[in-house]
């Protein structure tokens, strides 16, 4: 069995963009609480082990308003995806985004994997305000709000 096969997801993550002044934050958002960061490095750690076509679905909560008051971008609009499909793909550089209706996918190569592993160590250990990436692919990495 592969080991992303094996991966079962705890904890909350949520992930999230802006419909409104898309200027200030383009791209999606991505936090998680400590339970949520320790489920996603291991999703990402199996991703990489096992290769390209390895992929997962992890379900997506809506960001709670203190979450939105992190990026202070409130008064914007937003919209969150029920789910989102992290896949292991060699055949993108870096990293391609699609979203139909409920679903978000991101399809990785193992550099953008990486990437976003260390972005997911920087959500755990309390930091955020950077992306990897810019314009309508970026990927915000923002801290998980302690109330």
């Amino acid at each position: 069995m592969r080991s992303s096969h094996a991966w079962q997801q705890r904890g909350t993550t949520t992930l999230w963009r802006y419909t409104d002044h898309q200027r200030y934050y383009p791209g999606w958002h991505l936090s998680s609480d400590a339970a949520g960061c320790a489920s996603l490095q291991g999703l990402i750690d199996a991703l990489l082990a096992d290769g390209t076509g390895a992929a997962r679905t992890v379900q997506v909560t809506p960001p709670s308003p203190s979450l939105l008051a992190v990026p202070n971008n409130r008064r914007a609009a937003w919209e969150a995806p029920g789910s989102v499909r992290i896949g292991h793909d060699a055949a993108v550089d870096g990293w391609v985004w699609e979203h139909e209706g409920d679903r978000a996918g991101l399809r990785l190569d193992a550099g953008a994997l990486a990437l976003l592993r260390q972005g997911v160590d920087d959500i755990a250990a309390g930091r955020g305000d950077h992306a990897m990436g810019s314009g309508a692919a970026a990927l915000w990495l923002w801290w998980w709000p302690s109330r």
